[in-house]
């Protein structure tokens, strides 16, 4: 059993929804078809995700709790719907300063599928 807690991000762009949300969600079912992860939480701060063991008001778009024996090697992954503008490098260096995170991965709006993409 996996359990998804927490709202994916809605964003717009010129008054139009983009596939920020749709992204997360996407990546998020994919993470839970790995069976490797027992809680995914969308754009919810680290210290709330973690229970606080993270001690950041960082919100990554999805993070994943890993079940053993994934857990061994990490024990969250984090995944960025990253915007147009937001640096990747950046998000890495942030969230690399924590132990237990896994490397943080994502995709851009050229990625992404939704309600305006084909």
């Amino acid at each position: 059993m996996i359990t998804f807690k927490g709202t994916p991000q809605v964003t717009h762009s010129n008054g139009f929804e983009t596939g920020h949300a749709y992204d997360s969600i996407d990546e998020a079912l994919r993470l839970a078809q790995t069976h490797q992860f027992s809680q995914i939480y969308f754009n919810r701060s680290l210290a709330k995700a973690t229970d606080k063991t993270v001690q950041s008001l960082i919100r990554p778009d999805v993070l994943a709790v890993a079940r053993p024996p994934l857990s061994e090697l990490f024990g969250y992954q984090p995944y960025e719907s990253f915007s147009t503008g937001q640096r990747t490098t950046k998000r890495q260096d942030q969230l690399s300063i924590f132990p237990g995170l896994a490397p943080v991965y994502g995709r851009g709006p050229s990625d992404w599928k939704g309600p305006n993409k084909k």
